[in-house]
C-alpha cells in the first residue's frame, strides 16, 4: 500500500459502550457520561468524531455501543450511516469489542487500517492528535504492527495503567515509536513514583491502531476462540440478518480486554509517544483539570453556591445546591438522585452502583 493509498483505507472504531458509572449519579446504564456534555459544548462522543473528521469521514467511522445507547448516539451522530452505529448484545469488554469491529472494517475493506478510540476522552489539540494518529497507520501500514499510544505522564498517578517503552522503532514519522518492553497494571503511590523518575514509562491510553487483518492474525494465534466468534461475525454480516448473527456469537465470547487478551502477549506491539494532550475523564475530579475554579478552587457546574467552602466540586441539574464550611467534597444533584461524597472517594462511586443494583426497585436509578 503506497502512502499516498493510506488515507482512503483509514476507519475509525470508537468505543461506546461504557456505563461511566464513576460520573454517576448523572451518567446512567442508558444515558452515559460519553453522551453528555460535560465539559464543553458538544458530548464527549461528538467530541471524539469531531475531532478525527480530517482523518476519518463519517462513512468510515464505526460506533460500537449498546442497545440501550444506540437511539440516542444516532440522534448525537446524524451524518453517521445507521448501519455503523452497531449494538453489542452483551458486554463483553474490549477484546470482543474490537473483534467486531474487525469483522465490521474487514467486510467493507480488506485493506482498511483500524483506529480505535475510546468515546470518553479529553484531547484538545486536535491537530497534534491527527498528525498521530497518520503516523501510526502508516506505521501499521507498513507491517503487521499493533500500535498503542502512550502519553508522556505528568504526575504519579495510580489511576492509569502504564507502558514500559525500550528501543526506538527507526520511522520515517514525527511521532517517535518504541518497542513495548511491558505493560504494567495500575501501580500504588510508591511504584508510580518510580516509574516517573524512571522516564521510561508512559501512560497507557487505550488508543490503537492496525490493520484489520493485523488484529484478525492476533486474536488467531493468542485468543483462538474469539477469533473463531469474530469468522462468524464476518460471515453473519454479510447476510440478511446481521445483528441477529452478532447475538448468536457475542453470548459465547469471553469478557476480556484486548490488553490482556492480546497486546500484553504479542510481539509486534510499538507504542507511539503522543505529541498532545490527554485526559480519560475518569472522575468527577477531571472537571477541575478543565473548568475554572473560584479562589477557593471550588468547581461550581449549574446552580450553587459555595461559602467558607473549599476544593469542592458541585454539579446541579436541578435546583440549587449550596455549600457552607465543608471541604474537598463532591455534590452532584439530578432531578432523582444527589451524591455527596470525599474527593478521595472518587474512584469508588461505582460501589453505589453496586449497592442499588442489589436492592429491588433501585436500579431504575443506575
Amino acid at each position: 500500500m503506497g502512502r499516498g493509498d493510506i488515507r482512503r483505507h483509514i476507519h475509525a472504531v470508537i468505543m461506546a459502550g461504557g456505563g461511566g458509572e464513576r460520573f454517576w449519579p448523572r451518567s446512567r446504564r442508558s444515558f452515559p457520561k460519553q453522551l453528555h456534555r460535560l465539559f464543553g459544548p458538544r458530548s464527549m462522543l461528538q467530541e471524539t468524531a469531531d475531532r478525527i473528521a480530517a482523518l476519518v469521514p463519517p462513512e468510515r467511522l464505526i460506533v460500537v455501543t449498546n442497545k440501550a445507547q444506540a437511539p440516542r448516539i444516532r440522534r448525537q451522530l446524524p451524518s453517521v450511516p445507521k448501519s455503523s452505529i452497531v449494538a453489542e448484545p452483551f458486554g463483553r469488554d474490549t477484546a470482543a469489542c474490537i473483534a467486531l469491529g474487525a469483522a465490521i472494517v474487514m467486510e467493507r475493506d480488506e485493506n482498511g487500517i483500524m483506529v480505535v478510540l475510546p468515546a470518553d476522552h479529553v484531547i484538545r489539540n486536535r491537530r497534534a492528535l491527527v498528525r498521530n494518529l497518520l503516523d501510526a497507520c502508516r506505521a501499521a501500514a507498513a507491517g503487521d504492527r499493533l500500535v498503542t499510544f502512550g502519553i508522556r505522564p505528568t504526575y504519579p498517578s495510580t489511576g492509569y495503567g502504564y507502558i514500559r517503552r525500550g528501543a526506538t522503532v527507526p520511522l520515517r514519522t514525527a511521532t517517535r515509536f518504541f518497542r513495548v518492553r511491558r505493560f504494567a497494571e495500575k501501580p500504588d503511590a510508591a511504584t508510580a513514583r518510580r516509574y516517573i523518575r524512571g522516564g521510561d514509562y508512559l501512560w497507557n491510553s487505550g488508543m490503537f491502531v492496525w490493520r484489520a487483518s493485523a488484529i484478525a492474525a492476533a486474536l488467531e494465534r493468542h485468543m483462538p476462540a474469539l477469533h473463531r466468534g469474530y469468522l462468524e461475525m464476518r460471515k453473519g454480516l454479510s447476510g440478511p440478518r446481521p445483528a441477529t448473527a452478532i447475538r448468536r456469537v457475542y453470548g459465547g465470547l469471553e469478557r476480556i480486554s484486548i490488553d490482556y487478551g492480546v497486546m500484553e502477549k504479542a510481539d509486534n506491539v510499538i507504542v507511539a509517544e503522543a505529541g498532545f494532550d490527554w485526559d480519560d475523564a475518569g472522575s468527577w475530579l477531571a472537571l477541575e483539570r478543565h473548568l475554572p475554579a473560584d479562589r477557593d478552587g471550588n468547581v461550581l457546574v449549574g446552580e450553587g453556591v459555595a461559602l467558607g467552602t473549599e476544593r469542592c466540586i458541585v454539579v446541579s441539574d436541578a435546583g440549587m445546591v449550596a455549600c457552607h464550611g465543608v471541604r474537598d467534597l463532591i455534590v452532584v444533584r439530578t432531578p432523582d438522585a444527589v451524591l455527596v461524597c470525599h474527593r478521595d472517594s472518587a474512584q469508588e462511586i461505582k460501589r453505589i452502583i453496586a449497592r442499588l443494583r442489589e436492592r429491588r426497585g433501585w436500579t431504575r436509578y443506575t
